[in-house]
């Protein structure tokens, strides 16, 4: 073959996420949990496409460059990650894109959510993804949830006391410090 053809071939599309969907399924065990997580990717340039700020987990800042995120097939058994798909974060102050970095998050996920749960029920995520609207879209679409919480989580006691009949009931009773839980018999 010469070079003409490479190129042509490489000019169609590929599904790599069906691709690598079927390794998986005949190489893996039965007990696979699915990671995400965002890599940065250094990059300077004036042309380069979505060039922007994200943050570096490397570094402990934001930095110029590029952001993918990933998703990933967690074998518990075999005790290894196999990757899965992963797609390109646009920057924020691009003018084609006018979401946020988790409206962006949501909707890798949701656009790969039938076949993820193909795999697996259970998303596993770092802690930036402990917030409500991306808990919740998860759990909309049938998924288990496991992340660490953030440091910042605001985490109240229900209250279970009787109200006064006066103005709008309590609902929460006080502050969660984590240091001294209050267990209920």
């Amino acid at each position: 073959m010469n070079e003409k053809s490479y190129r042509n071939n490489f000019e169609n599309g590929f599904d790599w996420a069906r691709f690598n969907g079927e390794f998986i399924s005949m190489n893996c065990s039965d007990e696979l949990i699915i990671g995400f997580d965002p890599s940065f990717i250094p990059k300077s340039g004036k042309k380069t496409p979505e060039i922007g700020y994200f943050y570096s987990g490397c570094k402990g800042n934001y930095d110029r460059g590029l952001e993918i995120g990933c998703f990933s097939i967690i074998d518990v058994k075999q005790n290894t990650a196999y990757h899965y798909k992963a797609v390109q974060t646009q920057n924020e102050n691009s003018s084609d894109t006018e979401n946020t970095l988790v409206d962006q998050y949501i909707s890798f996920f949701s656009s790969e959510a039938l076949r993820l749960r193909k795999i697996s029920g259970v998303l596993v995520a770092d802690a930036y993804f402990s917030k409500k609207k991306y808990v919740s879209a998860v759990i909309k679409k049938g998924f288990e949830f496991i992340s660490r919480l953030r440091d910042d989580a605001n985490l109240r006691y229900v209250y279970n006391g009787t109200n006064t009949g006066r103005g709008r009931p309590k609902k929460y009773d006080g502050k969660v410090d984590t240091k001294k839980l209050i267990k209920d018999d």
